[in-house]
Order: structure tokens, then C-alpha cells, then sequence
């Protein structure tokens, strides 16, 4: 066999090594990447379910007012009382408002 089959041969080899090597770690990197996708999936939904119930406490508690969309998404937030850091925002959930009111005063129980 000449020396250009050999060339050839081994051209061909390589490529289909190189293929196989490819495709296992192509396929390896794609179901790690889908995994973790799911799993941030997962953590968002919680997250979400967390900060809905927060704002439900907050609502009922007197500390914020929330204004929804029709599929019940909070597309406004005011804060009603609050600390310093309170200023107009807008988030990705809508353009938003917080405000604050000025603090309400302890009734004085004469002592």
C-alpha cells in the first residue's frame, strides 16, 4: 500500500474518532445542562411561591398595597409604611410605584 493510502486511512480514522469522542461529550454536556434547567425551573417556581406568599402577609399586615393584572400577576406595588430605602421603582413585572406614608404614632397609654 502506498503512502498516500496510508495518509488517506489514517485522515478517515481520525475523523471518525474524533467523531465519536464529539458526540459522548456533546451528549454527556446536554443531559447536564437539561438537568440544571430543570432545576432552576424548580427553584423559580418556589421562589415564586414564596414571594407571593410574602406579599400576601405584607398586603394583610398593612405594610404594602398591591395592584394585580387580570391573570392575577402584581403589576403594582405600594408601600405603605416602611423603611428609608423606599423610592419610586419599576421592576420587570410592570411599571411599579412605592411610596411611603409617613409612620403612624404609637397611641400614648400615659406611662
Amino acid at each position: 500500500m502506498s503512502a498516500f493510502w496510508y495518509t488517506v486511512a489514517g485522515i478517515v480514522f481520525g475523523g471518525i474518532i474524533s467523531t465519536a469522542i464529539s458526540y459522548y461529550f456533546a451528549r454527556r454536556a446536554s443531559k447536564e445542562l437539561r438537568k440544571e434547567a430543570g432545576d432552576l425551573r424548580r427553584e423559580t417556581r418556589e421562589v415564586r411561591h414564596y414571594v407571593k406568599v410574602l406579599m400576601g402577609f405584607l398586603e394583610e399586615a398593612g405594610w404594602i398595597a398591591v395592584r394585580y393584572d387580570d391573570q392575577g400577576r402584581p403589576t403594582n406595588v405600594t408601600i405603605l409604611r416602611g423603611g428609608a430605602a423606599s423610592a419610586p421603582r419599576s421592576g420587570s413585572m410592570g411599571g411599579g410605584e412605592l411610596k411611603m406614608s409617613p409612620p403612624e404614632e404609637e397611641p400614648d397609654d400615659g406611662s
